[in-house]
């Protein structure tokens, strides 16, 4: 049986191969030989930046002859994904100049000078669904493929942020995953029992291993080093990749024993924030320890706010059970220089009374 990454691979390497006779026929005779060491090339940068760090542009440019540049001075000459990686600054542009051979690049950070772009054959990415080929002054459009914000890379982090929101949906909100449900300490799902954060990352782990089935080369490991003395919740690994997926879960809302007449813990947003921080730095060491990989944190949240809680409550009001169920977290700019780390999820779980 072929599994769907391998099936959309075999379909995406079908629609390049027709892609390129269609590319050689518009652009004619003088650009048809390089085009097929300029495709191998743009497969090499996406095989080594994710799309979610490209939205500032990438420009791949195949020189017509020897000599010349896209831009000013010399670039930086690159000749591993690694050194591409190192180089890429995702709050600017990015040039990649191949040479004739194919078998070099050099890099700026700065887009292509306007005034030099006829003398290569250019290939662009300006954001999800957003590439074409350049030359003379002639624009092909690529091929959109639905759920593929490029043509020419797999969208992991996309399927692991939509397999974590239907985990949300499906399987938080109301409690429907059995090992979830585990969590309250009664029927009502207004507390949880003391120490639930093994359930939710058990309940995510196996979730994760269901969505994402199809990557017969996915692992999703529980509490994994970032380095010596840190762990992050749920590390995602593809393997035949360099990317990485790191899940760092937080809780809020309270926890209770059985007949206990106060609150082991009670969480509030401020617990979330805490989470943004600890993902910041886990991802920090990460990328210091392993800059080969291509990381992407997630910080995911588990919402069990209640209103007007007691340690005793076994019901509420519906205004109190859902006074936070459209009450999104102020991370106070904590993330909003991150490129490396995904917009945090929240999901809200519904008490029975609020069913």
């Amino acid at each position: 049986m072929v599994s769907m990454p391998d099936l959309a691979r075999a379909m995406r390497e079908a629609a390049e191969g027709l892609f390129i006779l269609r590319l050689g026929h518009e652009l004619g005779e003088g650009y048809s030989s390089i085009v097929v060491p300029l495709l191998r090339s743009i497969r090499a940068v996406h095989d080594a930046l994710s799309t979610e760090r490209l939205g500032s542009g990438v420009y791949i440019c195949m020189a017509l002859d020897v000599g010349g540049s896209p831009e000013g001075g010399q670039g930086i000459a690159v000749d591993s994904a690694a050194q591409l990686m190192e180089q890429h600054d995702s709050s600017k542009p990015f040039t990649v100049l191949i040479e004739p051979s194919g078998f070099r690049m050099r890099v700026w950070r700065a887009a292509p000078q306007a005034a030099s772009i006829d003398r290569f054959l250019v290939y662009r990415y300006l954001g999800a669904y957003r590439e074409s080929f350049v030359a003379a002054g002639v624009e092909i459009g690529v091929p959109v493929v639905s759920g593929f914000p490029s043509f020419f890379s797999m969208p992991y982090f996309l399927e692991l942020r939509d397999a974590l929101l239907h985990h949300g949906r499906h399987c938080i909100r109301y409690s429907q995953c059995e090992i979830f449900a585990r969590s309250w300490r009664d029927e009502s799902r207004l507390v949880h029992l003391p120490k639930p954060e093994w359930l939710m990352r058990r309940s995510m782990q196996t979730h994760l291993r269901c969505s994402l089935r199809d990557h017969s080369d996915v692992t999703i490991m529980p509490e994994q080093n970032v380095d010596e003395a840190k762990r992050v919740d749920i590390k995602v690994t593809w393997m035949n990749s360099n990317r990485v997926g790191l899940i760092e879960i937080k809780w809020l809302g309270a926890s209770a024993a059985v007949g206990a007449d106060s609150f082991s813990q009670r969480y509030s947003a401020a617990r979330a924030r805490e989470g943004a921080r600890q993902l910041i730095g886990y991802m920090d060491r990460y990328r210091a320890e392993a800059p080969h990989e291509e990381a992407r944190g997630f910080l995911v949240v588990y919402d069990a706010r209640r209103a007007r809680l007691r340690p005793d409550s076994t019901s509420l009001s519906r205004d109190d059970a859902l006074a936070y169920k459209h009450s999104e977290i102020d991370y106070y700019g904590l993330l909003g220089n991150r490129d490396d780390i995904d917009d945090p999820i929240r999901l809200f779980s519904f008490p029975v009374s609020a069913g």
